[in-house]
């Protein structure tokens, strides 16, 4: 709508026009047809609703369904973060002696901080990139399941750049969730230990 047009006024124009079109088609019918069908023809309401995001009452009748689903997307995001950043502090303890090298050549433990957190990073940039492909296949099929063959739903995910700044903001979050931890964990390993292959200064997580 243009600035200044109230939906309102649209709406009792375009009912208006309707009502007409319904009355002149209506005259067309033959004598037969009952009365009592042609006034509920005539009065047929025209409403005008937000479409912004398309016309669906999907979301409105299968709302627990969904609210359901994402608990449970969010439920396996943490558990999977959580398993994730098990398996990096496990990979940290491994590579002791590698990080005391580093820091007896000169390494600083802000770089190894960094390092990890890079490495971390990546992982998480490569598993944003399959599960946004892996939703644009998942998301249209499973509404395809919930709907009847008759009356099939059809979902658009176009890539834009709401999409990347999503994926993006996302591959940022597993990072430090996952790569914190562990990056602090291997700055604290002593040198001279690590080189001697002794345990001190590092721990076991399982």
């Amino acid at each position: 709508l243009r600035d200044g047009l109230r939906p309102e006024a649209i709406e009792e124009r375009l009912h208006l026009a309707f009502r007409r079109e319904r009355e002149e088609s209506t005259k067309q019918w033959p004598a037969s047809t009952p009365k009592e069908f042609l006034r509920s023809v005539r009065e047929v309401q025209l409403n005008l609703i937000p479409a912004a995001n398309g016309v669906s009452n999907f979301h409105r009748a299968h709302r627990i369904q969904l609210t359901a689903l994402l608990l449970t997307a969010i439920l396996l995001l943490g558990l999977a973060c959580a398993s994730v950043a098990n398996l990096l502090l496990a990979q940290s303890t491994g590579r002791t002696r590698e990080m005391g090298i580093r820091l007896a050549v000169g390494a600083g433990r802000w770089r190894l901080i960094q390092l990890m957190l890079a490495e971390t990073a990546l992982l998480g940039g490569i598993a944003v990139a399959f599960s946004l492909w892996f939703i644009r296949w998942a998301g249209p099929w499973f509404l395809q399941q919930m709907n009847p063959p008759d009356n099939p739903m059809r979902l658009a995910l176009a890539f834009d750049w709401r999409m990347l700044l999503a994926g993006c903001t996302l591959a940022l979050l597993v990072t430090l969730m996952c790569g914190t931890l562990p990056a602090i964990s291997v700055s604290r390993v002593d040198p001279a230990n690590a080189i001697r292959g002794t345990s001190s200064g590092s721990r076991s997580f399982s």
